[in-house]
């Protein structure tokens, strides 16, 4: 055909015509080919020294066969997605040239065919393209196919199709993956396909597709019918996760409607694709025209007709008809986040405690923590740092057994802070910064309730070179206090060069070292110092002077280090130090999550909540399955199953194996600093303020629901965060580290429960939620906050201070149990306005009918027990600044208000006796009262607790008796 021939179609393309063409600049494609050259040097040189970084990072930390089967995976899917989509596409490109009409040009009297070579490179291309395009698609997949092939089974099956979970967090994301990667190969191969048809239909041969033609695109549209009635099979399983009903999964319209539309609509595109296949031995398209008709009016009525089941069957009658799906909702977010194992535990909740309460429950008190995070952290960095060149990054908590006493304590690294180092004059050289000034050195810690003579906390360890000055303080020594790798150490340094390091200066001495660790990569040879001085964009790593020994260390984060071998979990926030053995080690948690276990509902951080930041939303379920420890000085990092009973985490095991080691392997004095963690607690706390209720009617009207009380920190109102305590729960015989969050209920301030996640011995990782009587109530953390606003002497005190000048800083309101009562504790801080330094000046105690405000906790604990029992700081009372009776809530009639009980054990006899029969007078007292106001039960309870007074006055004279008798 010529271009005469055309007619109105005018000449073809400039791509097509053939003619004399212009004559082509050497030089031009020279530099072209150069460029090209430079940019694929560039391109493929910074992946490969990427690589070469990596593997010899990995190499170091002695997880190298973790990248390795990582990369492997990679390249193995990218090889067979690419081999796999480039022959699919070559083929069905070839077939299309050979069954599309031959196009020929006439030039010069000769007629000249149009696929010629330029057909087949444009044919090639196009495959290769296509190839590249999804086999890096499909290599991305690569971790979850490998998650499938090593599916673990949970031991469960959802209740509506039987299916085993795993089948939801393993393989339905890799069946929708394939079916997604399946569909877009197929519509690009079939868009070239018909595309080239197009083109030769337009420029030749008849203007109707040949027999051929229509057979090719039959195929290819049965093909994408096939995969379109997959994803509605699927979308079937989709149900169990879907979120838009009233509670998340599946309720009455998506299982009376939706499921069998999905079922139907299945069916359709499958036979509409039988149809196609049909049509290639008839002429015309009315049978799959039906097919394509059929589905489309199936999709829109299903559709309209599942909404007016919602509105006229299901919204009227909502709690009726959804309630089989509230309850498997209940049931199943509960398991997700492990709030199945939760203990409950009813808690009298007395008003105040008894004096034997007190005494029976001395660590309670012992370990009350007085020192807030953000206050120690400005005193650490006051009085600890020495060096500007130092800072405390974070305060973290853990507990002691110190001169045979389980103590509670906090603590910090003092790390080398790069930006203090930066504006530091001793770091104004590259030597310096990156050969001299390497790493951290040692820490400081102190007992959360210990205050000094200056009102600053007691230090246990202190100073450089760190030391302990605290009897029975062995424990907290440390023999290798250099911090190469922490939570502020970020830069990357060269050590064991030529240039000392500088350990440590002090006001007596100035100390240097040479790092004779094993962390980072050794740079024994000119080729790693040039890849390095390539990677870091620094020649002085070429230049420098260094010896073989050296050593490059980076990616120094703690966080950093497990987060890169470990890129699928999730990393809780605070990392925290540990003292073991004289050495300094981070404990990383790590956690399993996923967003894919059917009828969980999916968290989301609350307004009244947590400070997750939102790292968490949409994971609805999740597990504490991992331990990281990275050592300070080696770098060195150990990965520990934490919850062997974590199906994902099983595996992750199989597609790495040798790559986590069991708990048992931990050694015993590190497994006695394993806390409970604190995200994964924030986040079942979140949960439980609702799924505490399992009554699936007060769930659905939210009757019983939890919320965080509020409380005063520095002077601001702010959601109440969980803590660590060191008590004695409820029938236990010794006291635990333990993790806690009071509740309120919703719209109002009265405590009703507490959370407790433990983390000594046997019961780590267990919850029990305490609750308080529902005809019981029970002062919370914000109307404790209104009285001490509204205690006249306290309020007096504030105002003197703040005339003065000073910053008034209250502390986090502590929320204490005792027994089955409970005190509170506030500290209060004051800072001068020209210091940054926060003295702990006061202490707040409230309890009961009273509230307190003294110079230490005992003695505020004297005021408000009226009792002289407990020894303040200085050995002796002091008169109290406030000890205002509260409003004494509401108690239920033929209920006495809880009286003191015996005294302190450990007494002499003679205080003991006084101290009783004082005791004794109160309770005489109190119990005339109850006579007089007809209140005959409450009498009879305090004359029960009278006899037994007198009955313990007798026995302690008896003994005294006994012990003094020759």
């Amino acid at each position: 055909m010529s271009f005469e021939d055309r007619g109105n179609l005018g000449p073809p393309p400039p791509l097509f015509q053939i003619g004399e063409q212009p004559p082509r600049g050497g030089r031009s494609n020279g530099w072209v080919l150069l460029a090209a050259l430079v940019l694929g040097f560039v391109v493929i040189g910074g992946a490969a020294r990427q690589f070469l970084v990596d593997w010899m990072w990995f190499e170091s930390v002695q997880y190298l066969h973790v990248l390795q089967i990582v990369k492997l995976g990679h390249l193995s899917l990218f090889v067979a997605g690419f081999v796999g989509v480039f022959l699919f596409a070559m083929i069905n490109l070839t077939i299309a040239r050979r069954l599309a009409p031959r196009v020929t040009i006439t030039v010069e009297g000769a007629d000249l065919e149009l696929a010629g070579r330029m057909v087949t490179l444009a044919t090639l291309g196009v495959s290769l393209i296509l190839g590249m395009i999804f086999a890096s698609s499909l290599s991305n997949q690569w971790q979850q196919l490998a998650l499938a092939a090593h599916a673990t089974p949970f031991g469960m099956t959802d209740p509506t199709f039987g299916e085993e979970i795993s089948f939801y967090i393993f393989q339905l994301p890799v069946l929708q993956a394939l079916q997604d990667w399946g569909t877009g190969v197929l519509l690009s191969t079939a868009l070239a396909a018909v595309l080239f048809y197009g083109v030769s239909l337009t420029l030749g041969g008849p203007l109707l597709p040949g027999r051929g033609i229509r057979a090719h695109v039959s195929v290819l549209g049965a093909a994408l019918l096939a995969l379109i009635a997959m994803q509605y099979w699927l979308n079937r399983f989709d149900l169990m996760l879907i979120p838009t009903g009233v509670v998340f999964g599946p309720g009455y319209t998506d299982l009376n409607v939706r499921l069998p539309l999905y079922t139907l609509l299945s069916v359709i595109s499958a036979v509409t694709g039988l149809l196609l296949l049909v049509n290639i031995a008839l002429r015309g398209v009315a049978l799959p025209a039906l097919g394509v008709a059929a589905l489309a009016g199936v999709l829109v009525l299903g559709n309209v007709y599942a909404e007016v089941v919602q509105r006229l069957q299901v919204e009227p009658n909502e709690l009726s008809r959804e309630r089989p799906f509230i309850e498997q909702n209940i049931h199943l977010t509960r398991i997700a986040f492990g709030l199945d194992r939760v203990e409950e535990v009813a808690h009298k909740g007395n008003i105040e405690p008894t004096l034997q309460e007190l005494v029976d429950n001395p660590e309670a008190i012992k370990n009350v923590r007085l020192w807030d995070h953000e206050p120690l952290k400005a005193t650490y960095e006051q009085i600890q740092a020495i060096r500007r060149y130092y800072e405390f990054h974070d305060v973290d908590i853990d507990r002691y057994t110190i001169d045979r006493e389980y103590r509670q304590v906090m603590l910090s690294a003092r790390e080398l802070a790069p930006d203090k180092l930066a504006a530091a004059e001793e770091a104004t050289t590259w030597v310096n910064r990156r050969l001299k000034f390497t790493h951290g050195y040692g820490a400081a810690l102190s007992p959360v309730n210990e205050i000094a003579d200056n009102r600053l906390p007691n230090l246990y360890l202190k100073d450089l070179p760190p030391i302990t000055n605290h009897p029975g303080s062995e424990v907290l020594r440390i023999t290798q206090p250099e911090i190469y790798f922490g939570e502020k150490t970020s830069e990357w340094a060269i050590v064991a060069s030529n240039e000392p390091e500088l350990d440590f200066a002090s006001a007596n001495e100035t100390k240097f070292t040479s790092y004779r660790g094993n962390g980072g990569v050794q740079l024994d040879s000119l080729a790693k110092r040039l890849l390095f001085a390539w990677q870091f964009t620094d020649p002085n790593i070429l230049l420098t002077d260094l010896k073989p020994e050296s050593r490059i260390l980076y990616t120094r984060l703690v966080p950093e280090r497990v987060k890169t071998i470990l890129p699928f979990i999730k990393l809780d926030h605070d990392p925290y130090l540990v003292i073991l053995d004289g050495r300094l080690v981070y404990v990383q948690d790590g956690y399993t999550t996923s967003a894919r276990f059917p009828y969980s509902e999916p968290y989301k951080d609350s307004p009244n909540g947590s400070r997750l930041g939102g790292r968490f939303n949409k994971v609805n379920y999740i597990r504490n399955s991992v331990k990281a420890v990275v050592d300070a000085y080696h770098g060195s990092v150990d990965l520990y199953i934490s919850d062997p009973s974590d199906p994902i985490i099983q595996t992750y095991a199989k597609v790495f194996p040798g790559t986590f080691k069991s708990l048992a392997d931990m050694s015993p004095g590190l497994r006695q600093h394993l806390r409970y963690p604190e995200d994964m607690f924030n986040v079942q706390a979140e949960v439980y303020q609702i799924y505490h209720m399992q009554d699936p009617q007060i769930f659905y009207n939210k009757e019983d629901a939890y919320t965080r009380p509020q409380e005063i920190y520095l002077d601001k109102q702010q959601t109440m965060q969980p803590y660590y305590v060191i008590m004695r729960l409820a029938n236990e015989t010794r006291p635990e580290f333990i993790l806690m969050l009071p509740f309120t209920p919703v719209n109002k301030n009265n405590a009703n429960a507490w959370l407790a996640g433990r983390a000594d011995g046997a019961n780590y990782g267990k919850l029990l939620a305490f609750k308080f009587p529902n005809d019981r109530l029970v002062f919370g953390p914000r109307q404790i906050e209104s009285r001490i606003d509204q205690d006249d002497r306290i309020a007096d005190q504030f105002g003197k201070w703040r005339n003065s000048g000073s910053t008034i800083i209250r502390g986090n309101l502590l929320f204490v149990p005792v027994g089955d009562s409970y005190i509170y504790v506030e500290p209060i801080y004051l800072q001068s306005q020209q210091s940054k330094l926060p003295e702990l000046t006061r202490v707040v105690v409230a309890a009961g009918e009273r509230i307190a405000m003294e110079a230490s906790l005992e003695d505020s604990l004297n005021a408000v027990f009226r009792t002289t029992l407990f020894r303040g700081r200085d050995g002796a009372t002091t008169p109290p600044v406030s000890t205002t009776p509260v409003t004494q809530p509401t108690v239920p009639a033929g209920q006495a208000t809880p009286t003191p009980g015996p005294t302190l054990p450990g007494s002499g006899t003679g205080n003991q006796l006084t101290t009783l029969s004082r005791q004794a007078q109160e309770l005489f007292t109190r119990g005339q009262e109850r006579l007089r106001s007809g209140d005959f039960a409450g009498y009879g309870e305090v004359q029960k607790q009278l006899e037994d007074t007198l009955k313990r006055m007798a026995e302690v004279a008896a003994a005294d008796t006994t012990r003094r008798t020759p």
